[in-house]
């Protein structure tokens, strides 16, 4: 019963996100939301209490799908640093095409989100994202870049979010790939000038005060749950365990990554399938790595019920 609902929540969800995108948040009531999703306007309001519940949850749950899949290409190992980077952006650009309404949602009426916890979890997605783009530009340049990191990680911001808006608002077809190297190489010119001639930075603490929201992002730093599963998963299948006890405890893996890609993801069953594989001495330690980033995950995902009705 909590899958299909968890599926409702999804579907009601996204419908909502199309109509925010074609007629507007502000124009669209709960009464179409529920037309849409051929649904009783009591049964939305079974899931989403609200209209601002309903667009708070929109921005966790795509900031969760770019943020799971920006972790995981962060986490691989066999990528150079400017090829982490570029996978990155492709990831960015991909979801934007899947997703095309969530950004044209935010591009036209970004004005009306006027909920403070909304604001407030886009900024530190959003700075969490800078870090991460200021953290790649340190390990592909070096030292020397670091007093242009920021600025180079808000180049880079601007122009996916510039070709975003060609291809998604102007229908311009291009590359994922080819645009992503090319961006890419557009930040090694502005590295290399920036180094060669090692101009005075434009931004400090006092004339951009965000600049400590992004310095503090240890959301970002931290590693993700995702990544955690993987490792445990590819722990278990060095060990040598009875057939029964590896099949039980590959089962509870999947079923740790599957709840983990949800909207919001349920704290008893992430705790029961950390449960179910206790028993396996080899992977205690990873487990209790994976405690601890569920934890801080969780947190960091957390929304607070918003009250009101419809606007």
């Amino acid at each position: 019963m909590e899958e299909i609902l968890s599926e409702k929540k999804k579907h009601i969800l996204l419908s909502a996100m199309k109509l925010f995108a074609t007629k507007g948040y502000v124009q669209t009531t709960m009464q179409e939301v529920a037309q849409f999703c051929k649904m009783s306007k009591g049964s939305v309001y079974q899931h989403y209490t609200s209209k601002e519940e309903l667009l708070f949850s929109i921005f966790k749950y795509y900031f969760k799908l770019i943020n799971d899949q920006l972790q995981l290409v962060m986490r691989e190992q066999s990528l150079s640093p400017r090829e982490r980077l570029v996978k990155q952006i492709e990831v960015i650009f991909t979801l934007s095409q899947q997703y095309p309404e969530f950004l044209t949602m935010q591009m036209r009426e970004n004005a009306s989100f006027s909920n403070k916890d909304i604001e407030q979890f886009i900024e530190k997605a959003n700075a969490a994202h800078l870090q991460m783009f200021t953290d790649n530009i340190n390990s592909i340049y070096g030292e020397s870049i670091a007093p242009y990191s920021l600025e180079m990680a808000l180049l880079l911001s601007s122009m996916i979010s510039t070709y975003n808006s060609i291809m998604l608002l102007e229908k311009v077809s291009l590359s994922i790939e080819m645009l992503s190297d090319y961006i890419v190489r557009m930040v090694d010119y502005a590295a290399e000038g920036l180094i060669q001639e090692r101009p005075e930075p434009l931004l400090s603490q006092e004339v951009w005060p965000r600049m400590e929201l992004i310095a503090s992002s240890e959301h970002s730093k931290s590693i993700h749950p995702l990544v955690l599963v993987k490792q445990v998963r590819e722990h278990l299948t060095r060990l040598t365990l009875p057939a029964k006890s590896m099949q039980d405890a590959l089962d509870s893996v999947a079923i740790l990554e599957k709840e983990l890609m949800e909207v919001q993801p349920r704290r008893v069953i992430l705790l029961g399938m950390i449960a179910n594989l206790r028993g396996i001495e080899e992977i205690g330690e990873e487990l209790n790595g994976m405690a601890k980033a569920l934890a801080q995950s969780l947190e960091h995902m957390s929304i607070t019920p918003i009250s009101g009705g419809e606007a």
